[in-house]
C-alpha cells in the first residue's frame, strides 16, 4: 500500500508541475502579445526585432543569440555619434519630444537603414554589430544610452607603443610621440588626466566624435582610435613632425611673405570648409592648434595657389587639430568658448547664430599673428581695435594690401558680412589665377614692346641685330 501511495503522489506532483508550466507559458505569451499590441510602451529589447523575426529572446538571457543578421541581448546600450548626419537628426528629433521624455530617446532619421552603431551587452564584453532595423526600433522606443568609456577598458599603451619623446602638456593631460611596435610608424598619443574639470568623459567624447565624423582630409590632423586604460583615456592621432604654427611664428626665423601667408590662410580655410560642410564648428582655431607636416615638396594640391614651380613653402602642409571645442551648429546647449585672444565680440553677447563665422574670424587673427609676429592680447584697447578692424599689416614690399583687405573682411563686426571658409578659398584661388594672368599679360606686353623697339634700335646701331621678340 505504501508503494501505491508513493506512486499516486509522484503522478500528482508531475501533473501539478505540468499545469504550472502551462500557466507560466500562457501568461508569458499574453505579456508578449501585449507588448506587440502596445509598441509605444515596450518593456524589452525583443520589441525592437523586425515583425518577421521570431520573438525568442528571454528577458533574462545571459548571452547574446544569433537571430538572422542581428545579434540581440537584453538591455543593449547604443552609442550614437551626435556629429554625424544620423546623430544630428536624432538631436533635432529629441527636441521635438519635449520635456519629460527619455533623455536619449528620439525618432530615427529618414535614412534610418544606414544607422551605424555598436552595442555592448550587459556583461560588458566586446561590442557587437546590430542590424539597422533593430537600431531603428531601439531609437524609436528611447532605449539609447551611451556605452561608458570605462566599460571598454583595454591594455594597449605599454604593450603596443614605445614612447619616443614628450611633446606638450596642458590642463587636459600630456601628448607623447610614440612608435607603434607593429607597423613602426610614429603617432601622437594624447593621455587624458584622471581628474578634469566638468565631465571628462563628455569632453573626450566630443573630440573623438568630431574626429571620427570628419574622416580623412589633407588639412585636418588624422584620427585613428581611442581607448580607456588604467584610469586614463588615450587618443591616437597623426604625428605632425613640424610642430605647431605657434612655435613657427614665435620661435623660428621662418619668413612669412605674402605667398606664405596666403598658403597658410588657404590651408586652414580649406580644412574649415570641410568641417563646416558637416554642420559643425571648431571654435578653437588658433596658432597652437594648427600643426605642420613637412614634405619633400612632392605633395602639391590639385588647386594650389600658384604654378608648381612658384609655390611658396610647398614643403609645408598646415593641419587643424584639437577638436575638443567642436560643436554642432544645430545644438548649442553645451557650447564652450575657446581662447579669448582669437574670439569675436558676438560670443560675449551669447550670440551663437553664426558659429562657423567665429572660425573665420579666428583664422584671420591667426594669419595676422603670423604676419606681425606679435602675441595677440587677451584684453584691453588693442583687443578691441583688432575686433573693430583697426589694424594693418607691416608695411613691407613682401605683403600686399589685398591680403590685408581680405583679413579685415574676415573680422567684420557683423558676422553675416564675413565670408565663409569656402568663399575665402575661392577668393584666394581666383586671386592666384588673376596673378598668373597678370604675369602673362606683362610678358606679352614686353614682347610687343620689344618687337616695336627692335627696328628703332637697329637704326641707331646698324651693326647690332636683335632677334625679333627680344629686348636688350
Amino acid at each position: 500500500m505504501m508503494d501505491i501511495s508513493v506512486s499516486y503522489l509522484s503522478v500528482f506532483l508531475a501533473l501539478f508541475s505540468i499545469v504550472c508550466y502551462l500557466v507560466r507559458t500562457k501568461s508569458s505569451s499574453k505579456s508578449l502579445v501585449a507588448d506587440c499590441l502596445a509598441p509605444s510602451t515596450p518593456r524589452s529589447v525583443a520589441d525592437c526585432l523586425p515583425p518577421s523575426t521570431p520573438r525568442l529572446v528571454a528577458a533574462t538571457a545571459p548571452r547574446a543569440r544569433q537571430l538572422g543578421s542581428a545579434r540581440i541581448a537584453p538591455e543593449f546600450r547604443v552609442s550614437v555619434n551626435p556629429f554625424t548626419p544620423t546623430g544630428i537628426a536624432i538631436l533635432k528629433n529629441r527636441k521635438k519630444r519635449g520635456p519629460g521624455s527619455n533623455d536619449d530617446g528620439t525618432a530615427c532619421p529618414e535614412n534610418r537603414d544606414h544607422c551605424s552603431v555598436q552595442c555592448t551587452p550587459p556583461d560588458h564584453k566586446s561590442p557587437v554589430a546590430v542590424h539597422p532595423s533593430v537600431v531603428r526600433r531601439l531609437v524609436d522606443i528611447g532605449e539609447v544610452t551611451n556605452v561608458s568609456i570605462r566599460e571598454l577598458q583595454t591594455s594597449r599603451f605599454n604593450e603596443e607603443f614605445r614612447v619616443d619623446e614628450f611633446i606638450a602638456t596642458g590642463s587636459f593631460g600630456v601628448i607623447y610621440k610614440c612608435t607603434n611596435l607593429f607597423d613602426g610608424i610614429p603617432y601622437a598619443i594624447k593621455k587624458i588626466k584622471q581628474t578634469m574639470y566638468k565631465s571628462p568623459e563628455y569632453m573626450v567624447r566630443k573630440e573623438v566624435y568630431a574626429n571620427s565624423a570628419f574622416g580623412r582630409h589633407p588639412n585636418l590632423v588624422s584620427y585613428f582610435t581611442a581607448w580607456y586604460e588604467r584610469g586614463h583615456i588615450y587618443i591616437q592621432t597623426e604625428f605632425c613632425h613640424g610642430g605647431t604654427l605657434e612655435r613657427m611664428i614665435h620661435e623660428s626665423d621662418h619668413v612669412f611673405c605674402d605667398g606664405a601667408l596666403r598658403r597658410l590662410l588657404w590651408h586652414v580655410c580649406n580644412g574649415l570648409a570641410h568641417i563646416h560642410s558637416k554642420r559643425l564648428a571648431h571654435l578653437d582655431i588658433k596658432a597652437a592648434n594648427i600643426l605642420i607636416c613637412k614634405t619633400d615638396g612632392s605633395v602639391v594640391f590639385a588647386n594650389d595657389l600658384d604654378d608648381e614651380e612658384d609655390i611658396v613653402d610647398k614643403h609645408i602642409v598646415y593641419k587643424i587639430g584639437d577638436f575638443g571645442h567642436t560643436i554642432c551648429v544645430e545644438d548649442v546647449r553645451n557650447i564652450e568658448d575657446g581662447d579669448s585672444r582669437y574670439l569675436p565680440k558676438e560670443l560675449l553677447r551669447d550670440d551663437y547664430s553664426q558659429l562657423q563665422k567665429v572660425d573665420v574670424f579666428s583664422t584671420a587673427l591667426t594669419v595676422y599673428e603670423a604676419a606681425t609676429r606679435k602675441p595677440l592680447p587677451k584684453n584691453g584697447p588693442e583687443w578691441h581695435r583688432l575686433r573693430n578692424g583697426e589694424f594693418s599689416l607691416p608695411q613691407t614690399p613682401f605683403l600686399s594690401t589685398s591680403l590685408e583687405k581680405l583679413l579685415k573682411k574676415m573680422v567684420d563686426l557683423d558676422p553675416t558680412n564675413r565670408p565663409s571658409a569656402s568663399k575665402v578659398v575661392n577668393l584666394l584661388l581666383d586671386r592666384g589665377m588673376a596673378a598668373i594672368k597678370e604675369d602673362q599679360d606683362e610678358i606679352e606686353a614686353l614682347k610687343l614692346s620689344a618687337q616695336f623697339l627692335s627696328p628703332w634700335l637697329n637704326d641707331l646701331d646698324p651693326s647690332r641685330t636683335a632677334p625679333p621678340g627680344r629686348l636688350y
